[in-house]
């Protein structure tokens, strides 16, 4: 199983550094370079010089993620994916990694799944963009009020005032699903454990009653801060208090 994972990211680093098209082609080309040489630290450095130069994309997170995976921070990596996986939330290839670097965190949080209607509507409102909902809100929108138009003027059929409400209807789901994904990106409320060691504790206080120990690479959602304590939430529905330079916000 080890060795189709290595497989896979081989190939994923293979066939998709050499591809990607962003500002600061001549400094992406030299990480690379130093990837495909198996020169992960140095790649790690010229990647995030480029994020810190504003040169942001998925693929850039994607790359600086499995550079993470490849020399061993299992954390980072994770951190990088998730990052790169809000920027495109229906890429496959992006959430594959993501899988793999997530199966190698050292203590797995076992996930309690959302109520099954939400988990449906997840799935497809992150099949695309913010961007790309938008653009269909638009043709549903611009569909409707043709529609709207007929039904006033040509035809008194059923059919087209069915039509009319049919598209304002997908117009609305296309711009609630566009918010949903916009908001995803900017509230900024999970986050991955990073600290090599970290305590849930039942308060804001590392006197307080520790509730478990939580490996690098962890998933967390942020509820409420005090100072310099997160009160976050496990994917097991798990609620404690963390301290902030323990965590790093997706």
């Amino acid at each position: 199983m080890q060795s189709n994972k290595k497989a896979i990211l081989g190939l994923a680093i293979a066939a998709n550094l050499s591809s990607i098209q962003i500002n600061g082609q001549s400094t992406f080309d030299q990480a690379v370079m130093a990837a495909n040489a198996g020169n992960h630290e140095e790649a790690i450095k010229i990647y995030e010089d480029l994020i810190a130069a504003d040169q942001v994309s998925s693929e850039l997170y994607y790359n600086l993620g499995l550079s993470h995976l490849e020399s061993g921070d299992i954390a980072s990596s994770v951190l990088q994916l998730e990052r790169a996986t809000k920027l495109s939330p229906g890429n496959e290839q992006i959430r594959q990694a993501l899988d793999i670097a997530s199966d190698q965190v050292a203590v797995q949080i076992t996930e309690i799944p959302d109520f099954i209607l939400w988990q449906w509507y997840t799935v497809i409102a992150r099949w695309g963009s913010s961007d790309f909902w938008s653009i269909f809100q638009i043709i549903f929108l611009a569909m409707a009020l043709y529609s709207v138009y007929v039904s006033l003027f040509q035809s008194k059929n059923k059919r087209w005032m069915i039509a009319t409400a049919a598209m304002f209807g997908l117009a609305v789901f296309s711009f609630i699903n566009a918010d949903f994904i916009k908001s995803d990106i900017t509230n900024g409320n999970a986050a991955i454990i990073t600290a090599p060691a970290a305590y849930i504790y039942e308060g804001a206080d590392d006197r307080s009653e520790p509730i478990s120990d939580v490996s690098p690479g962890v998933k967390v959602f942020i509820i409420d801060q005090i100072g310099e304590w997160y009160k976050v939430q496990l994917e097991d529905k798990d609620v404690g208090w963390i301290e902030t330079k323990k965590v790093t916000i997706i």
